[in-house]
């Protein structure tokens, strides 16, 4: 739910399986996949073992401590890859459904960001911008994970560009 906790749902497959919109990492073969919480945070680690090939998401929406100590709490979700061996393979399937799913959505992949949009009921948009290549991400073909990389999806589009560094 972006930008706020009570928005109107984007991610929701878990809720309702015909309509509702996921944003899936996909695994073939044996991979053992385990999940944890970093210690004292709200990140979520999900580690995939295939032999070899090892690599951990960690799952998080960033928030900045600003200079008056109060919070800046961006709306983002930040999927960040962290590569331990090998040479792991994955697909991700990305199907946001805005509004609630009450209308078509729609991606556009542009040169810096996917944009995804409804205009049937409300007009609303949200940005999704990686280190991957955009069109094989947004067409489900397969990655292959070669060093740590990430998906950020956010609310806003970035003046400032993210980066692996970045997030």
């Amino acid at each position: 739910c972006l930008p706020e906790f009570d928005s109107p749902s984007v991610f929701a497959k878990l809720l309702d399986d015909e309509i509702g919109g996921s944003f899936e990492i996909n695994v073939e073969g044996t991979y053992v996949v385990s999940q944890k919480y970093e210690p004292f945070t709200n990140i979520l680690i999900t580690s995939f073992i295939e032999g070899e090939n090892h690599f951990e998401i960690h799952d998080f929406m960033p928030r900045y401590r600003k200079h008056d100590n109060t919070y800046h709490a961006p709306p983002e979700l930040v999927r960040y890859f962290k590569l331990i061996s090998g040479v792991p393979k994955f697909s991700v399937l990305y199907d946001p459904k805005l509004e609630y799913a009450m209308g078509k959505t729609e991606s556009f992949i542009k040169k810096d960001f996917v944009a995804s949009l409804t205009y049937d009921v409300k007009f609303d948009t949200i940005f999704l911008y990686t280190s991957f290549n955009k069109e094989n991400l947004v067409k489900g073909e397969e990655i292959e994970l070669k060093e740590d990389g990430f998906v950020l999806v956010g609310y806003n589009e970035k003046l400032l560009l993210p980066t692996i560094e970045r997030v």
